[in-house]
Order: structure tokens, then sequence, then C-alpha cells
């Protein structure tokens, strides 16, 4: 489901946390999606997922959103990573290729949007 695309009907207690409902046509599929598969988050709070908490990603333009991201390995056991070990996240997600410490997390932004 895109974050533009309206409201979605589904019982929130079947979540497990880490994941987001799945979307069939424009109806709620019944199952669920880790957040890591999706190209979107409602918030940085779905990336607190157990054991391995995934990045909550900021992406920094016109329509803002934010997406949860493993984090890398260079970030070792951080439990809040910065731009000195999660600039590869920005990196790999042109144009979003400028990284800002944010807590939780990051922004990646697009220089030249």
């Amino acid at each position: 489901m895109q974050p533009d695309r309206g409201v979605l009907q589904f019982p929130a207690a079947r979540l497990r946390p880490g994941t987001l409902p799945s979307v069939a046509g424009d109806c709620w599929s019944g199952q669920c999606t880790p957040v890591e598969a999706c190209n979107w988050a409602p918030d940085c709070a779905a990336c607190a997922t157990d054991p391995d908490p995934l990045v909550c990603v900021f992406k920094a333009q016109k329509g803002a959103y934010q997406v949860c991201e493993p984090k890398p390995a260079a970030c070792g056991d951080a439990p809040e990573i910065d731009c000195g070990c999660g600039q590869e996240i920005c990196d790999a997600s042109p144009p979003h290729t400028e990284c800002h410490d944010q807590t939780p997390g990051i922004v990646c932004e697009c220089p030249f949007c």
C-alpha cells in the first residue's frame, strides 16, 4: 500500500512488530509483510523489530516519507546509527544520497531535487 492511497482498514491486533499489512488490489490480503520489504513505513516505530532493530531512514523531499532498512555491518552493535556508519544506506538510494544525522535513524536527502 502506498501512503497516498488513503486509509487501509485491517485488524491491527493481527500485525506482529516489524510488519505492515499486505495489500491485494485495494484490500488487505489478510497477510503481513516485513516492514523492510516495503517502500515506506508509517513511522519510525515500525522499524523497532526484534532481535535486530531496523534503521529508520527519513527520505527528505516533497512528499517526504520514511523507510526501514537493515543496519549496515559497519555500525556494529551501536543502538543508534549516524551518517558515519550509515552513509551507505543513502548511497544505495539515489537521488537521496546526502546523509544527515537524526534521532532515531538518519535522513537521506536529495541534494538537487
